[in-house]
This record gives C-alpha cells, structure tokens and sequence, in this order.
C-alpha cells in the first residue's frame, strides 16, 4: 500500500526531478491526483449490515455501494454464494424477485472508488505512476507551446 506522498517520491525519481526544476510538487501531486481518478483504480470491499430473510425481496444498498461483484449469504459456518440470476440492483436497492434463497447475514461485496486520501494498492502504483508521468510530460509540452 502507498500514500500520495510515497508515490510522488517515486514519480519525481521516475522524471528524474527531485529537485523540482521542471514541476512543481504541486503539479506533481496533481497528476498523481488526476491518475488516481481512472475508473480502474478501485478496491473490493464488503458489507455486512444486511440480514436476508427467505420471506423479504428488497434490501437498501449500503451508502457508496455502486458497483456490486457478488453476493452471499452465511448461515452459521455455511456460506452461499447468490447466483447474479437471483437478484436485480435497481434505484439504491437490491431485489430478489423470489426473496432471499436463504436467511442468514448477507455479504455485499463491491467496488468502491479510491481517492488520492486513500492507502493505494500496490498492483496499482505502476500504473497511476506512469498516467502520472504522461500528464506531467503533457503539462510540459503545453507549456512549451
């Protein structure tokens, strides 16, 4: 995981700028920011506030909830998965047209949005480095013009 901080260290070497001659730390940190903002950049994060009941069909999403991977629901140590076919995700709420096929503590898996205030996953500095690094040569070459 790298803070902002830790990936602006490592985008001014990548430049080869340490010494801020060409950008500023600002304008480094706002390539970084607007790298940060790709729709790929995300996490996986769960929800556990919901208990499905067999009988009930419409559950409200948890706050922030925009992009759902998948569903289960445990009962005691048995956990199953929810088939995509059993549910639909319509204006903030989920909807299983025959109930919940099981009771239990439902498991809402889904992405969520990372934000440059965020811990970044490592499989992700790469990228958003050299996004950064294209901004910062763009920036660059506006500047020149």
């Amino acid at each position: 995981m790298a803070l902002i901080s830790d990936l602006k260290t490592r985008l001014a070497k990548l430049l080869r700028d340490t010494a801020n001659q060409r950008w500023t730390d600002d304008e480094k940190t706002e390539c970084l920011s607007e790298a940060i903002l790709d729709n790929g950049i995300v996490s996986s994060t769960r929800d556990t506030s919901h208990t499905a009941n067999i009988t009930t069909q419409e559950y409200d999403l948890p706050d922030g909830v925009e992009i759902i991977e998948d569903i289960f629901i445990k009962n005691g140590s048995i956990v199953t998965k929810v088939p995509y076919s059993d549910y639909t995700i319509s204006g903030g709420k989920i909807f299983f047209p025959a109930g919940a096929p099981v009771s239990g503590t439902m498991i809402i898996v889904y992405k969520v949005k990372l934000t440059d205030a965020d811990n970044i996953p490592d499989k992700y500095t790469l990228f958003i480095l050299h996004k950064a690094a294209v901004k910062a040569y763009e920036m660059l070459l506006a500047q020149a013009e």
